[in-house]
């Protein structure tokens, strides 16, 4: 699935009823033979404005795959299994085939580099009652993690979620409602996989 996320905020409220749908958007997916939805949400100027390609795709809920990097990581450092961004974690020596993945992380660079490893290290130190308890307390998605710990989040997991739905997540976290440390929400999430929130 390729999804596309934009949000800008400034006031609050929930995303518009109104989609506007981008034409020209749905050009250059067929131009590169893409599937996909692009979502862009636009509340500088205190109206909002929802713009988008594939509005029925974009309310339809796939797995989140790289993008769940980001309440991931409120999880672990809400548990205390990571101090800060700045905590390195030792590669455990396993060749795989992103070279750089080959190498210790922290947050930073786990991120940035969408390391997988460094993210199932996580899973196993939060457990399947932590990782249920989150997804529940933010409402993400189905909040079903299955029965795979390590992989419910990627490839043939059970974790899903919309577009719609992850630019909500995005507005809650942009304004520190979710439930947890106001410092944690802050440490903003930079480089991510997809679309980064543009936060103004």
């Amino acid at each position: 699935m390729a999804c596309a996320l934009v949000l800008s905020l400034t006031p609050s409220g929930a995303l518009a009823d109104a989609w506007q749908e981008r034409a020209d958007w749905s050009e250059i997916f067929r131009a590169n033979d893409a599937s996909g939805t692009l979502l862009v949400v636009d509340k500088r100027d205190g109206a909002t404005t929802t713009l988008v390609h594939d509005s029925e795709r974009a309310r339809q809920r796939f797995l989140p795959a790289s993008t769940f990097k980001i309440p991931h990581t409120l999880f672990v450092l809400d548990a205390d299994v990571v101090e800060d961004e700045f905590q390195v974690f030792p590669w455990d020596g396993v060749e795989r085939d992103f070279s750089q993945w080959n190498a210790d992380h922290d947050l930073r660079s786990g991120m940035r580099l969408s390391v997988v490893w460094l993210y199932q290290l996580f899973a196993r130190e939060l457990g399947e009652e932590n990782e249920r308890r989150n997804l529940e307390a933010i409402d993400y998605g189905n909040a079903d993690i299955g029965d795979d710990l390590e992989n419910f989040w990627l490839e043939e997991g059970m974790l899903e979620i919309s577009a719609e739905e992850q630019i909500e997540f995005l507005e809650r976290l942009y304004r520190n409602e979710l439930p947890f440390d106001e410092a944690n929400q802050r440490m903003r999430p930079v480089n991510t996989p997809f679309a980064e929130p543009r936060l103004r």
